[in-house]
């Protein structure tokens, strides 16, 4: 599997990525270059999420985790599909740990939403997620549909 969808000059296709300080620059490298194949590998497996979606919601995942560095608020979770990918990763406990090391020299907490669905979150506070959408497209450009299929569907 292949997260194809990345531009080749910037790691994680991050916008204004030569901006950021270096410490940043070297967090979104090793983000990107940390292997996650045994959760895309897991998601597959089990049927966890459909096949065509593993790797953009990998890259989405990469993604959550630098806006969360980045951001000094902590950003709620608003894609089922990328939260999948969150709770598998957390399965392989010694590797998660690893990630946040990598990433940003800590571990990365998970909060569960009240409700059982991400989906609640985005509609019980607009506000909230009009937030992470600009936040979001300020660092990476439009907000991909992961983020709101579930609202469409």
């Amino acid at each position: 599997m292949n997260e194809s969808r990345l531009p080749a000059q910037h790691p994680l296709g991050m916008l204004n990525y030569e901006q950021m300080n270096p410490s940043v620059q070297a967090a979104v490298q090793r983000c990107q270059d940390f292997d996650l194949s045994r959760v895309q590998r897991r998601l597959a497996e089990h049927g966890l999420l459909p096949e065509s979606w593993i790797d953009e919601c990998v890259l989405e995942f990469r993604r959550y985790l630098i806006l969360n560095l980045v951001q000094p608020k902590k950003q709620p979770m608003f894609s089922p599909y990328v939260d999948e990918v969150w709770h598998q990763t957390i399965l392989f406990t010694q590797m998660y740990h690893e990630l946040g090391q990598a990433i940003a020299g800590r571990y990365f907490h998970h909060e569960p939403l009240d409700g059982d669905d991400p989906s609640e979150a985005l509609e019980a506070d607009t506000a909230a997620f009009d937030e992470f959408r600009a936040t979001y497209e300020a660092l990476f450009g439009p907000l991909p549909e992961v983020w709101t299929r579930h609202i469409l569907d």
